[in-house]
């Protein structure tokens, strides 16, 4: 896939989850309309409140994403809603678990062999881990929020972690290991699909809303 195509897809999903939350503008200036409403009182960072946790820096132990979430300006955990850290030689995403409101996370071309701290972001609606080291995806079967998937170009063998996922529209999981992919069949939302150079054999059903697929 082209990096234009990618760049689209993101900004797409972006625009697709802060409409949901309602975040307003993208550069913070609010809307007109919003004038004659009362302001909230700000909150005290002193406190310890979901929506004023500071950043545990601590946690984050891989030099490559702790520069990458420092460069978004962020300071506070529920602020970093979109991440895109592609290429900076990540090995470990300890320390991500502490921003449950991520939305759209790309993490591609690094060098990653796991996701296990990805299960908590169930905010997630976009996910790019493709061209990792990646061999199970059983850390996102919580994330029933999840919308497109990018796990091609990994050691992926099995799919099954992902049939929970029941909001999956966009799958790309090829150039992987995967031997089977009649499960499939069960993704009620799926509408486009890349599994293709896998040594699985052709699913014998595929999903009656499938728009586009290769394989």
């Amino acid at each position: 896939m082209t990096v234009s195509r990618t760049s689209s897809l993101l900004a797409i999903a972006l625009s697709t989850a802060l409409t949901a939350c309602g975040s307003g503008s993208s550069n913070g200036i609010p809307s007109s309309n919003t004038q004659s409403e009362p302001t909230a009182p700000i909150a005290d960072a002193n406190k310890n409140t979901p929506s004023q946790q500071a950043i545990q820096w601590a946690s984050i132990t891989d030099n490559g994403l702790s520069q990458c979430i420092q460069q978004t300006g962020v300071r506070w955990q529920a602020e970093l809603q979109l991440l895109e850290c592609p290429q900076q030689h990540i090995t470990s995403l300890q320390g991500l678990e502490q921003f449950s409101q991520l939305r759209v996370l790309n993490l591609s071309q690094n060098q990653l062999s796991h996701i296990d701290e990805l299960t908590t972001l169930n905010q997630l609606t976009y996910l790019d881990v493709s061209h990792n080291k990646i061999t199970q995806l059983d850390a996102l079967a919580p994330l029933q929020q999840l919308r497109t998937l990018k796990a091609s170009h990994n050691k992926v063998m099995n799919i099954d972690a992902l049939e929970p996922l029941t909001h999956i529209q966009r799958l790309y999981i090829n150039h992987n290991h995967i031997r089977d992919l009649n499960g499939l069949a069960k993704a009620p939302a799926l509408q486009f699909l890349v599994a293709n150079n896998n040594p699985a054999t052709l699913p014998s059903e595929l999903p009656q809303q499938l728009q586009s697929f290769v394989l």
